[in-house]
């Protein structure tokens, strides 16, 4: 929900996992208008808006996480910006977050079963700007 598409409105959204023994990590995503990915406090991807038009799956972008997911919990942190309209709705422009996060793991952590697990998870917790 935007308060007032009329200006800059940046939400954050956080997401911990915990994983062990990571073989693949994938994030796709795709903001309206602009995001920064943050992993454990750290800035690892960006994304200005493509002009802004990385608001749809068919305009998402896809990142390799598997180098920063060693084994543990880990913070991920999504920040994401709409951009204002002069004289629009939150109708018209509307704000939002879509991603997949996907972790093929050889070590399950939350579970007992002796199986290769892969964990997707669709959408965070959104803080208070």
């Amino acid at each position: 929900f935007v308060a007032d598409p009329q200006v800059y409105d940046t939400r954050n959204f956080l997401k911990s996992i915990t994983v062990d023994g990571v073989t693949n990590a994938s994030l796709e995503i795709a903001a309206d208008n602009s995001y920064e990915v943050f992993i454990d406090g750290i800035s690892r991807f960006r994304e200005d808006g493509n002009g802004g038009w990385n608001f749809t799956s068919s305009n998402q972008n896809t990142h390799n996480l598997l180098p920063f997911l060693g084994a543990g919990t880990h913070t991920l942190r999504f920040s994401v910006t709409n951009w204002p309209v002069p004289g629009s709705t939150p109708e018209i422009n509307p704000a939002g977050l879509l991603y997949k996060l996907s972790v093929t793991t050889t070590n399950c952590v939350t579970s007992t079963t002796p199986t290769t697990p892969t964990v997707t998870l669709y959408f965070g917790t959104q803080l208070t700007p």
